[in-house]
């Protein structure tokens, strides 16, 4: 239809056909009829038109179609797949359609009746799945595979426990039962190690030599065993409430994670489910006791990642074998484990004060670092959970330019922990004392007095760039200790604020009577650098001794 520029159509007539119908049945081969069978429709490419489900009586129909020519498709549940004109479809479950094969239904100027399928009824196995006493088993599946273990068909029994797997074609099959309570069985009655693909060698397989037989296969599953125990304290026998246990095929210097473990209860017992066939490790870890791998192996901290360094020669293994029961208790004593505690201090002239942000790490008697702590903002660390035994302690700066320091006061660039004093510690004790007082090469450190060497508290210390500007600054503690941190590779003037009370200074000895060098009232013209080398070791300790601004009261004789 052409249309000018404005132009209109005032008629039009158009003429339409009411259509033709398909009819047809579906039955099975034994020829009752099939209800709920899903008919589709298709154009002879394949393309998709319309679906039809089949009455009680295996009727259906396709209405208003265009007089074209139709292929059609009809498949259900238990029954192989098939083509009109009877062309059958392919594969182990004769679902594996060509389209390609179907002889075309076409449509004239009357309806098509007797477009019938009689769809092979496909063989199954079913069965009921229990335990020993009878009692329907939940959470299992039924699976089929053939005689190469390539997956066929599954099924899943219902609350009584009875089941049905299918559809099945011709050949022959095995079926297997699996789930995560119960042992894996191959029909009749063998539990797999693992995985029964592995094993078909072991079952007994049914051969379905036509179409629409049925098989029987009960299954009694055998529960998968619980390891039980309890951990105790070696020396108290009472139970421990803070230990966890861990079950791996891997030992657990290899095992970073364990998805079987358990926490005890309060009275120290523990229980873990389910624990299928195979040879595992068994430790026990807690955090104020020495960790353990069963029977009676103690176990080192790998260094930093928290996991186990366990000597497994030795070890027993849990051994559960396919069917097994139940498994004998895994009992553990565990040792009171020791900790070494102490405090860091950054070097800051005699009795310095100043906590020092450190991470002392620990090495054993070997040289292998076990375990570090981290200090508090006071300065006080404590490495917990070691073995009884001897260890050394290196110091460094957590995000601090610290000089390394192997106790006891050893300064080091390249550090050998063994080289310094050992430190002995027992079951259940703390070794204290083991202190350090690092140089901290990034800060000027030091302490402000006042002229009868009394401690000024609350004075700012600023550090300058060697232009004049503004750097950075601290402030001293309530006995006068100070540090001001700024960036390595520079020289650095140094001052003081002490707020109005004292005469303020920069440093050596230049006095400001005027204000501060911060407020640009003093020069620091002629005031001495404070170098922070890169590659120095000693720290930079710059002291001041502030006069009181009040010189009636000056002397001391107020």
């Amino acid at each position: 239809i052409t249309f000018a520029r404005n132009g209109s159509l005032s008629k039009f007539t158009s003429s339409m056909s009411m259509g033709q119908n398909i009819f047809g049945e579906v039955r099975p081969t034994d020829h009752i009829p099939l209800g709920g069978v899903t008919v589709m429709l298709q154009r002879p490419d394949g393309q998709g038109i319309a679906v039809a489900t089949t009455a009680d009586a295996g009727h259906y129909s396709f209405g208003t179609l265009a007089p074209i020519a139709y292929t059609l498709q009809a498949y259900g549940s238990g029954y192989g797949s098939q083509l009109y004109d009877h062309v059958p479809c392919g594969g182990v479950t004769r679902t594996e359609c060509n389209v390609l094969a179907a002889n075309p239904v076409n449509i004239g100027s009357q309806d098509v009746y007797d477009v019938d399928f009689d769809l092979p009824r496909l063989s199954s196995i079913s069965g009921r799945v229990t335990d020993a006493s009878g009692n329907p088993v939940g959470n299992v599946g039924l699976t089929v595979v053939d005689q190469n273990g390539s997956y066929i068909t599954n099924g899943y029994p219902d609350s009584n426990g009875q089941y049905s797997a299918g559809p099945i074609g011709l050949g022959s099959y095995y079926i297997f039962a699996s789930g995560n309570t119960v042992f894996s069985k191959i029909y009749p009655d063998h539990d797999c190690v693992s995985n029964c693909i592995y094993e078909l060698d072991q079952g007994t397989s049914f051969t379905f030599s036509a179409d629409g037989q049925t098989a029987s296969a009960d299954f009694v599953m055998d529960y998968l065993p619980a390891l039980t125990g309890q951990i105790t304290d070696a020396t108290t026998g009472l139970p421990l409430q803070n230990a966890q246990v861990f079950v791996n095929t891997l030992p657990p210097s290899q095992a970073n994670y364990s998805p079987m473990n358990a926490a005890v209860d309060a009275t120290g017992h523990y229980t873990i489910p389910n624990v299928q066939a195979g040879q595992y490790y068994v430790w026990a870890r807690s955090s104020d006791h020495v960790d353990q791998l069963y029977n009676g192996i103690a176990c080192d901290t790998v260094y930093p990642y928290g996991g186990l360094n366990c000597n497994v020669t030795g070890a027993t293994l849990l051994a559960v074998t396919p069917g097994q029961q139940s498994v004998a208790p895994f009992n553990f004593a565990l040792n009171a484990s020791a900790k070494i505690s102490g405090h860091g201090t950054v070097r800051a002239g005699a009795g310095s004060d100043v906590p020092a942000a450190l991470v002392v790490d620990i090495y054993n008697s070997s040289g292998v670092p076990v375990a570090y702590a981290n200090a508090d903002t006071h300065g006080s660390y404590t490495v917990f959970d070691l073995t009884p035994g001897t260890y050394y302690a290196l110091a460094s700066g957590n995000n601090v330019a610290f000089i390394h320091q192997i106790w006891q006061g050893i300064d080091c660039l390249t550090c050998v922990a063994s080289t310094g004093t050992p430190i002995i510690v027992s079951s259940g004790s703390t070794t204290s004392g083991i202190d350090f007082q690092l140089t901290r090469i990034d800060a000027v450190t030091g302490r402000i007095l006042d002229n009868h060497n009394n401690p000024i508290a609350g004075v700012a210390v600023d550090l300058f760039s060697s232009s004049g500007s503004y750097v950075s600054g601290g402030g001293t503690d309530m006995n006068g200790y100070y540090q001001a941190s700024a960036p390595l590779g520079a020289s650095y003037y140094v001052a003081t604020e002490a707020g109005g009370g004292y005469t303020d200074q920069v440093y050596s000895g230049i006095v400001c009577p005027n204000g501060t060098a911060y407020e640009h009232k003093c020069s620091l013209s002629g005031g001495t650098t404070v170098n922070l080398s890169q590659t120095g070791t000693q720290p930079h300790i710059v002291n001041f001794t502030l006069i009181p601004n009040d010189r009636v009261f000056g002397n001391g004789f107020e």
